[in-house]
């Protein structure tokens, strides 16, 4: 039995899968809402809250033969860009120290395996992993 978590960090919403055998099992997000003019303190407990959620749930059962995480997009600078990579290295270390491999993937790897085409959207995407796996709440 081959056990894969799936990470797809964000601070609002980070989508989270297991993957049983290639199989979805278990699904989730996690996330909590901020504000751009919040004070530092305030956003550092939000990014360790989420992180500490996240590995919290997807280690809940143990440890994952392989966790996949979404990569940084280098390209996209947002006021929420500094906290989006204090939460992805959080996530990526906590998983580091516990010893589970862990593959980067590139927003356009994801893109272009769920559809094609690198350049995909979001929604398309969800569109076509929906389909794949009929009946399971994506």
């Amino acid at each position: 039995m081959t056990i894969v978590l799936g990470i797809d960090p964000s601070l609002r919403s980070t989508g989270l899968a297991v993957l049983t055998d290639g199989r979805p099992t278990a699904l989730h997000s996690i996330g909590y809402g901020g504000h751009a003019g919040d004070p530092y303190a305030t956003r550092s407990r939000r990014v360790r809250a989420v992180c500490r959620s996240v590995i919290e749930w997807a280690l809940r059962d143990g440890l994952p033969d392989l966790a996949v995480i979404e990569g940084p997009a280098y390209g996209q600078f947002l006021p929420s860009t500094f906290a989006r990579i204090g939460l992805w290295h959080g996530l990526f270390g906590a998983l580091d120290a516990k010893k589970v491999p862990v593959a980067v993937v590139p927003p356009q790897t994801r893109a272009k395996w769920a559809t094609g085409s690198g350049r995909a959207e979001k929604g398309e995407v969800l569109g076509n992993v929906r389909y794949w796996f009929n009946g399971v709440k994506v």
